[in-house]
Formats: C-alpha cells, structure tokens, sequence
C-alpha cells in the first residue's frame, strides 16, 4: 500500500473546517470585511482541493488498472448512499411525512443531479467527472482531458467572477442565463476542470522539484498573492459578483497540492486523524448546524456566527472521535467473540 502524504491529509482537513466556514460565515459579526475575507476568499480553495486530490489519486490508478472505476466508483457511491438517507431522513421528518410522493421525485432528483442536501452536490459532480475521465480513458483519447478541462474552467469563469465579460461574448450568454447554469457549473466547469487537474500534477512537480525551498516559497506568495490581486481587480472594476472560481484559483490550488505533495511532512498519527476526521466533518457538520440551531431555540439563545462556526467545528471532530471509538470497540468486541 502506498504511503500517504501527510501534509495533504492535514490540509484536506483544514478544507474541511473552510466549508463548514463557508455555510456558517464566521467573523461577520465581529468585522464585515474580516468575514468577507474569512468565508467569501480564503474558503474557496476547498473544494476546489477536494476535486483535485480525488482526481490525481484516481488517474494514477486508472494508468496502472483500468479496472480501478469499479472498485472506487462503488465505494464513492456506498458512501454517497449511506449519508444521503440519513439526510433524507431529516427531510422527511422536516416535510417530506406530509407530500410523500413529491418527497421521492425529490430524493431521485437531488440524488442524481444536485446532491441530496446542500454540501453534497460535490458527490454528482465527482461522480461525472470519474464516468466522464473513465469514458475517454477506454477510448483512448486521455491527451484531449486537460485542455478541454481549461476551456471549460474559463467558461466557467466568464460566467462567474468576470460575468461582466461573459454576458458580452455571442453564444455563452444564454448559458449563463439559463436556469441550469449553477449545476453546469458546477459539474462541467468546475468540478470536472479541477478533478482533471491531477493530470498535470507530475509536469508541474518536475519543473519545481528542481528549484530551492526558498524559491518554491517565493513561488507560492506569488501564486497566492496573484489570486489575492485578481479577486481585488474584480471587486473594484464591478466585473462580477460570484468569485467562487477565477484564474488565479485554478493556478493556486495547483501548486499548494504540488507544494504539499513534495514536502509530506511528518505528522505520525495526526495525519492520519485529519484524514479520517476530514470526511466526517465535510459529511455531518450540517447536521450539526441544524442541532445546534434547534438547541438555541428551544433555550431561548441566539448564537452568533463566529460561535457556531467554532462550535460546529469542535463537535464534528468530536462526534467523529466517539465514532471512531465505537467502532474500534466494535471490531475488537467482534474479533474476540
């Protein structure tokens, strides 16, 4: 078995602690601007990063077993499937006991197309992404991959953070208009574009790995600062409202992977907990949000943004560790029967 790079383990859970920011905009209610920053710039490289790590490990499967879609595609989708009844189980008891009909057309549709609650559209957008790199894979024609996948990411972005420009251009318009844009996106322009940037992952590593330390870090500050200034170029000229993706998040989150891949670290065991804790918390933390949200209201307390981030945050970590703990206790319980 391959060993695991732990700096990349640590910062999929530091991802995951950014999506949790994104659903529950932090430090807005200390300073606007700091929330912006905290929940609007800094969250986006997340799962955007999620995308990417899923794409370099599976394409480096699929070029040494063609077979590997199978076994990762079943996986994905038992996982998938566990988690989204669990959360269809809170829509029924929300709505769904009172339009039973209307709540399984909605439980086939969001399963298959938009993602069976509101983090989980990354599952059908993964899911294409593996089906549609597996498909041209066994046809042969893998060289077309990424620079198709650049195309559609700077589609995606003249929809988005330059929808000024966009709106502009004969042809793409009507797509940017039309009332399925977001799941094209979504799926085609940004899931897709990242989860084959793991193509280009080797190409880049060679040409850095022969640099300094110190010139791989003046390298990052650049990348980094060039998405800072490209998102500070969009705001002040009015060129978008939606800077979920741009230019310069495509070549960050690029390098921060290469850049972590090349200096693993050496965590010991706590890598391995960011790992597993990652997944649970981008799982469950809406649950957890909406537990949190119930308790206050049934006290009679108003919690404010800051403190349900950090509250979410720690209690996702630590219904994972209880779970881990069961289950450990489970399996020894079970080997000693």
């Amino acid at each position: 078995m391959a060993k695991r790079n732990g700096s990349i383990d640590v910062f999929r859970y530091i991802c995951a602690v950014m999506v949790i920011a994104i659903h529950t905009s932090p430090f807005y209610d200390i300073n606007e601007h700091l929330g912006y920053i905290a929940t609007e710039v800094l969250t986006r490289i997340a799962v955007p990063f999620f995308f990417l790590t899923s794409g370099f490990f599976y394409i480096k499967k699929l070029n040494n077993d063609k077979s590997a879609s199978k076994i990762y595609l079943c996986r994905l989708l038992k996982t998938y499937a566990v988690w989204s009844c669990l959360y269809y189980l809170v829509d029924f008891l929300e709505w769904g006991h009172a339009n039973l009909k209307g709540f399984l057309a909605h439980c086939v549709y969001t399963f298959t197309v938009t993602g069976s609650y509101y983090h989980f559209w990354f599952f059908p957008a993964l899911i294409a992404s593996i089906c549609l790199v597996t498909l041209v894979y066994r046809v042969g024609v893998q060289k077309i991959l990424l620079p198709t996948s650049i195309i559609l990411y700077i589609i995606g972005c003249l929809g988005c953070s330059y929808s000024a420009v966009g709106q502009l251009i004969p042809g793409l318009s009507w797509l940017y208009q039309s009332d399925s844009f977001l799941i094209i996106r979504r799926i085609f322009l940004m899931g897709f574009p990242f989860f084959t940037a793991g193509m280009a992952i080797e190409w880049v590593k060679n040409r850095i790995d022969r640099m300094s330390i110190r010139t791989q870090v003046l390298l990052l500050a650049a990348v980094l600062s060039w998405w800072l200034l490209e998102i500070a170029f969009i705001k002040f000229l009015g060129l978008g409202d939606d800077i979920i993706i741009t230019f310069g998040l495509y070549l960050l989150t690029v390098y921060v992977f290469v850049f972590l891949l090349m200096h693993p670290g050496s965590y010991g065991k706590i890598a391995a907990q960011c790992n597993a804790s990652a997944e649970w918390t981008y799982y469950v933390h809406p649950i957890v949000i909406v537990g949190i949200q119930g308790i206050s209201g049934i006290i009679g307390i108003e919690i404010e943004n800051t403190l349900m981030f950090v509250l979410t945050s720690l209690i996702a970590l630590a219904l994972h560790y209880i779970f881990a703990c069961l289950n450990n206790w489970f399996v020894c319980k079970k080997g000693n029967s």
